[in-house]
């Protein structure tokens, strides 16, 4: 009976946006297309850490608009118009064998390539030569580069207890209050950019608790970070320039890849990795980004050379110094939050050091390429007593290698990357991609990464998030069944050979999920969604050191409907069901039900958009996670547990051309909660409302 209410609801909400006449919807363009909300979804699932979404949208939006010039683009260029493997290669190989496109129709004679596609790349592609404007000069830097300067602030409406002082019967003052800094989030962003060449932006930010402007002189002023970036790109030598703060990608991630990466969703087949080696790090997480120079340059044609150097204090707990005089590093901290006596002496307390490098070179229809890395700490990392820490890396000083190759056929691209760290762990990637057809598509991923194989910055395909003690396989499949049928699926399969959180003996898991789209029209489209989990977790509620673990599986199902009713409204409904089952614990369930409603008139400068969610679920391990709407740059994925509604508007006011004013309120209400559980914080509430403002100028 539970999920009878939602399910008719949902049906009403379908029928009655079908009863409106469907035009299309003139939008604002966004970085978050269906696909990427629903990866970022399955991403916040299967992660407590915080993942990078600030700066993968700073970089899609600099993308937007950009127009690439197919006769020079390079594998990552295309990467960004969405081709895969096999239309990059198909194309480059149509360039080098009939010379450069002088039509985009011309587009239609390359094997891959349809009338739809070429349609949707015309906008966001150019074949003439580099025009003036876009030569990197003194001139063109200040005429046409753009400037934008963004400022928000956000914070919790309850009045939380770690912001009040401790009080007694009396009501007189008998500590203050946990936390030195106000309860309001603040961030503050310069950004210069030309043409997606030249970059250069200051970021600067103050979490919630921290101080800013402290009545204390023993508090340090001002914000608790700052990010400097300079970054330059495009010219035939120097391809690639990052001083300050940047992200590096190399090879498929077993090495060295410090930023997000979107894994494993029905929204699409995971496949080989194409990023540029060198990224800027435009974003306010404080953990994911190295500090220093990096630079790829190419001596030879079809080589690419990059050398890359990081010094920077970082967060870690620091044992009680003993006689040797030797630092001991008890853990490592990656929140960024330094808000507490001893977040705040946690804080920049060790120095890390990390260089190495990149080879790789192109020829026809293969890529190889080499990579190294190195990390040297002032301080050593204690080995943990845990069983399932035992092979953690431990020491003052980690070094990493691999060699990755890829070959890339007519209708097959194959890829791969072997790699070694410190003290012999060795780890393996290996997949497979084909298009048969143009309107089929595989792959497949294989992995195995030793327990023993440790990455501080590697972050390649897994389960496991850690790249490290686990084996597996992977097999996706894409088929549009009709012109408006398409579906989209996936089997994994994996092992861990060692213990891991929560689970006391080698264990294994597997998943499988599917996602059939319709689209009756241009402006709407329905899909259904099926995901199955299991995996070995320990009992809950034991005492005892070590516990047998148990078999759970989790099985969600997905009803998802969006349709531009009319020109001016976008109506979008779902509802999902949840239903886990532990062994000797039966059946747990829950339920997700919202509907957003997207309003903006053409000729007015705002646009408003809304949710109304309810949700019910038996504990908080049967959670479900639902993409929000947020202002730029900014992402809200919530998990709703337990039982209660949400609610959600965020109206975007555009005073002129170039000044835009975000507003977003949010409030979740629980209604009901088990007996002996604790609420989303220690307010005792049983409400959670936060309040968002944010203003852009752009010059």
């Amino acid at each position: 009976m539970k999920l009878l209410s939602p399910i008719c609801i949902c049906i009403f909400l379908i029928v009655m946006a079908y009863a409106g006449h469907a035009q299309e919807l003139t939008e604002e363009a966004t970085y978050t297309g269906t696909a990427l909300q629903d990866q970022i979804e399955a991403l916040a699932g299967h992660t407590d850490a915080e993942p990078d979404f600030e700066n993968a949208a700073e970089e899609l939006l600099l993308y937007y608009g950009r127009r690439i010039n197919l006769n020079r683009a390079s594998d990552t260029d295309l990467r960004t118009l969405h081709l895969n493997d096999l239309q990059i290669f198909n194309l480059q190989e149509y360039i080098r064998t009939y010379g450069e496109l002088v039509s985009p129709n011309e587009l239609n004679l390359v094997e891959g390539f349809d009338t739809a596609l070429v349609s949707m790349l015309t906008p966001h592609i150019t074949l003439g030569m580099q025009s003036a404007q876009a030569r990197i000069t003194p001139s063109n830097l200040i005429k046409y580069g753009r400037h934008q300067i963004l400022i928000r602030y956000q914070q919790r409406l309850e009045k939380l207890p770690e912001f009040s002082a401790l009080t007694d019967s009396a009501g007189n003052i008998i500590a203050g209050p946990k936390y030195p800094g106000g309860p309001e989030k603040v961030l503050v962003k310069y950004g210069y950019s030309f043409s997606g060449r030249a970059r250069f932006g200051l970021t600067m930010e103050k979490d919630p608790g921290e101080t800013l402007f402290p009545k204390n002189d023993t508090l340090r002023k001002g914000f608790d970070f700052y990010g400097l970036h300079f970054f330059l790109s495009g010219t035939k030598t120097l391809k690639l320039l990052a001083v300050g703060d940047y992200h590096l990608s190399f090879g498929q991630g077993l090495v060295m890849h410090n930023s997000m990466v979107l894994g494993k969703s029905s929204a699409g087949i995971s496949s080989r990795r194409i990023t540029r080696q060198i990224r800027p790090a435009a974003g306010s997480n404080e953990s994911q980004f190295l500090r220093g120079a990096a630079i790829t340059i190419s001596p030879v044609r079809n080589t690419d050379i990059t050398l890359f150097y990081s010094k920077r204090q970082i967060d870690a707990r620091l044992a009680p110094p003993d006689s040797s005089g030797i630092r001991i590093i008890e853990s490592l901290q990656t929140s960024g939050l330094h808000r507490t006596p001893q977040e705040i002496a946690n804080r920049r307390s060790v120095n890390q050091q990390v260089m190495g490098g990149n080879i790789l070179a192109r020829l026809r229809m293969f890529r190889l390429g080499a990579s190294f890395s190195h990390t040297l700490m002032d301080a050593g990392l204690l080995k943990s007593s845990s069983p399932y820490l035992r092979f953690r890396f431990s020491g003052m000083q980690l070094s990493n290698a691999g060699v990755d190759l890829t070959v890339i056929l007519r209708k097959l691209s194959l890829f791969s990357e072997a790699a070694v760290s410190s003290g012999s762990g060795k780890a393996l990637l290996a997949g497979a991609s084909a298009t048969p057809d143009s309107r089929m598509a595989f792959s497949v991923i294989y992995r195995r990464y030793e327990k023993d194989y440790q990455s501080l910055f590697g972050n390649a395909f897994s389960e496991n998030g850690t790249g490290s003690n686990e084996t597996g396989l992977y097999l996706g499949l894409f088929a549009q069944l009709h012109r408006r049928l398409a579906l989209l699926a996936y089997g994994d399969h994996f092992r861990f050979p060692w213990l891991k959180y929560r689970t006391d003996t080698p264990s294994g898991g597997r998943e499988y999920a599917a996602r059939l789209t319709w689209t009756p029209s241009r402006k709407a489209e329905v899909y259904a969604g099926f995901t199955f989990r299991e995996k070995n977790l320990n009992p809950s509620g034991t005492d005892s050191y070590t516990a047998f673990p148990e078999k759970e599986t989790k099985q969600s199902f997905r009803m998802h409907f969006s349709i531009n009713a009319t020109p001016e409204l976008m109506l979008k409904s779902r509802m999902e069901t949840l239903i886990r089952e532990k062994h000797n614990y039966g059946k747990t369930s829950g339920f997700l039900i919202y509907q957003d409603i997207i309003f903006k008139l053409p000729e007015k400068p705002w646009t408003i958009s809304t949710r109304f969610s309810l949700f019910d679920t038996d504990t908080y391990d049967d959670r479900i996670y639902a993409y929000e709407s947020d202002v730029l740059y900014s992402f809200s994925v919530p998990a709703s547990y337990y039982k209660g509604n949400g609610f959600y508007l965020l109206v975007k006011y555009s005073v002129k051309e170039n000044l835009d004013l975000w507003m977003r309120y949010s409030l979740t209400k629980f209604t009901h909660k088990p007996s002996g559980s604790s609420l989303a914080d220690e307010t005792g509430s049983d409400r959670k409302s936060e309040l968002k403002i944010q203003l852009r100028l752009k010059l």
